[in-house]
């Protein structure tokens, strides 16, 4: 009987701790489910399910339609959504090929536009694709000590010819912007250049070749030599007179430690 008593008497605080865990629990759900901005390791998006969202058509699927399969293409160099080709009594239904948007992919799923693939692993596997807080290639082991900016040419131009400015610290009585170049980029192939030091922060970057410029978007003026190599300590204030010096536009872009993937295309 004087246990009954006692449980009954602890009744009402259990109760209340339940409740109060209820709703805490119900309170942090949402923050928990809730995608969010993918972290800088990435989150796999899932392309299969991008391709069955942009490209199926509404109504009733029937068992023998075709149905939507993704594969990177080599030749093209990018990430594809298909429907195979099938053959039946009379009839050849040819392959339909659509273009896997990645980024709309990393977006709709996980709200970042921002792509980039762990080197060293299987391009022509989903696996390496990531979602995350950073574009391009991030390095295989990488201890985050040095700095590297790896330029590749995703073009059609056959030679790029690339120069870039970045905040240069090597004089502690002298900092400022150093501009320097070129180095040549081939199609289909990528150069890395080691800044060195633990670099982050904004560098500015050039390209031409084959009657073609890369130097859009938001950016400063540097002055370059346009005939052969330079490097111009505060290249952008300096007067930049005589010879083949000329002041040019870059791009800006951000750079952090490890190794950042610029991509010409």
């Amino acid at each position: 009987m004087k246990k009954h008593f006692q449980a009954i008497r602890h009744a009402p605080n259990r109760a209340r701790c339940f409740s109060i865990g209820t709703v805490a629990a119900l309170l942090l759900l949402p923050v928990l489910l809730w995608p969010g901005d993918a972290g800088a390791h990435g989150k796999r998006p899932n392309l299969l399910k991008h391709c069955k969202q942009v490209y199926s058509g509404k109504g009733i699927k029937l068992p023998f339609d075709r149905k939507w399969k993704i594969r990177y293409s080599k030749k093209a160099r990018r990430w594809e959504c298909y429907l195979p080709q099938t053959m039946g009594f009379n009839t050849v239904v040819p392959e339909h090929v659509k273009v896997l948007d990645v980024a709309d992919a990393c977006w709709r799923q996980f709200r970042t536009p921002k792509v980039h693939f762990h080197e060293g692993s299987n391009v022509k596997s989903a696996k390496s694709v990531h979602c995350g807080k950073t574009d391009g290639t991030v390095a295989k082991g990488d201890s985050g000590k040095s700095t590297v900016l790896r330029l590749c040419n995703r073009s059609s131009t056959q030679k790029i010819f690339a120069s870039y400015a970045f905040w240069d610290t090597r004089n502690k009585r002298d900092k400022g912007w150093t501009s320097i170049g070129w180095y040549k980029v081939e199609r289909g192939k990528c150069r890395d250049l080691k800044i060195g030091r633990p670099y982050k922060g904004d560098v500015f970057i050039r390209g031409q070749g084959g009657g073609s410029t890369w130097a859009g978007g938001a950016g400063s003026t540097f002055c370059i030599d346009s005939k052969k190599s330079f490097e111009f300590p505060h290249g952008d204030k300096t007067s930049c007179r005589g010879g083949n010096s000329k002041r040019v536009k870059m791009t800006k872009f951000a750079l952090r430690h490890g190794t950042v993937t610029y991509n010409f295309r």
